[in-house]
């Protein structure tokens, strides 16, 4: 009698289930991991940079605005703003002046005064533009510190506006700017280029103020430099990013291997083939759950093959004594028959026959 090795196989579902390997699902796990933390790094990388380069910009047109209404005379202002005349004398020294400041910072573009508008305390008006007078070009040495300046902060050559032109609307940083040196909270984009505007007040000799000073400076440094971010550290994160996949690749494919062993053996286990060494899972120096589950199924392997080996000789034995049983049935059966007991009967006539002889 043959013993068959009970079926261990797990009958087939009806619908239909995909299988995703360990490793993969280890490699996609840790990798889109890695990627939103890297997201994340750079965003706030790229935010920090962009703030950085704001705060340092913002320091620099504030003391521009600063260093500029020191150098403009109050009361020559006063006067001009009393003349109304835009060919005066003093507008053409103030603007002057404001082209000169122009020259040592390049990117401070774009400088004017302003007044409030006493009409209403919300407007300004404004008085003297470092633009140059209509028909008139800029000098020589205006224009070369314009090449010198980037090229998203080069202004036109557009005319001067109007001597108490009305600026509307006006922010509140700009109305501020009458009362105490101030920056704009962000930057502004125009078609020349992204600003940042700082503004300063204007005393007369009696420290009064009668005036302040506006600056649009280029904000092209901040630009540039979370345009350096994005094209320095993106690169950066991308072959972080394969080596990083790469290592959990070979990490997962390590972790992978004994389990892969493990369930090759137990289903040849259930195949019948006990004889499973997995020594060089669990005979290591450094013991883990996956050594301890092989030294388990080896162990279960041999005690399972004792018991079927224990099995089929008590089967053997059992068919030993059923063999035995069904002879000795057969015996009886002959013993008890007709047939037997009149042989039987005959026998013991003919001995008689024979003694009585």
């Amino acid at each position: 009698m043959t013993v068959v090795a009970p079926n261990l196989q797990t009958p087939a579902p009806s619908r239909f289930l995909a299988f995703v390997s360990l490793r993969t699902r280890l490699l996609l796990v840790f990798t889109l991991l890695f990627f939103l933390a890297s997201v994340g790094i750079f965003v706030w990388l790229y935010r920090f940079a962009g703030d950085v380069a704001t705060d340092n910009l913002k320091r620099d047109v504030n003391a521009a605005a600063l260093t500029t209404a020191l150098g403009i005379n109050g009361d020559e202002h006063q006067k001009l703003v009393k003349s109304g005349k835009i060919d005066d004398t003093n507008y053409k020294k103030i603007s002057a002046y404001l082209r000169s400041v122009r020259r040592t910072n390049p990117k401070a573009s774009g400088l004017y005064t302003y007044v409030q508008d006493p009409k209403n305390p919300q407007k300004v008006r404004l008085i003297v533009s470092s633009s140059v007078a209509p028909g008139l070009s800029f000098s020589v040495a205006d224009e070369i510190v314009r090449n010198l300046a980037p090229e998203s902060c080069r202004l036109a050559q557009a005319n001067r506006p109007a001597l108490g032109e009305v600026y509307d609307p006006a922010g509140s940083r700009m109305i501020n700017g009458l009362s105490e040196a101030t920056v704009d909270v962000g930057t502004f984009t125009d078609s020349w280029g992204t600003w940042l505007s700082g503004y300063a007040p204007v005393r007369n000799s009696s420290g009064l103020i009668v005036a302040a000073v506006g600056i649009d400076m280029c904000a092209a440094a901040v630009e540039r430099v979370q345009k350096q971010v994005r094209e320095t550290v993106i690169p950066v994160f991308g072959v972080v990013l394969l080596l990083f996949s790469l290592v959990v690749f070979l990490v997962a494919t390590n972790i992978t291997r004994p389990l892969l062993s493990l369930a090759a053996a137990a289903k040849n286990i259930g195949r019948g083939q006990y004889d499973q060494n997995l020594g060089r899972i669990h005979n290591t120096r450094v013991q883990d759950e996956v050594s301890t589950l092989a030294l388990i199924i080896e162990n279960m392997a041999t005690q399972v093959k004792g018991r079927e080996d224990t099995l089929k000789e008590q089967v053997q034995e059992l068919l030993i004594e059923i063999d035995e049983t069904k002879r000795q049935k057969q015996v009886e059966d002959i013993i008890e028959s007709d047939f037997f007991r009149e042989i039987k009967d005959k026998a013991a006539r003919m001995r008689e026959r024979s003694r009585n002889t």
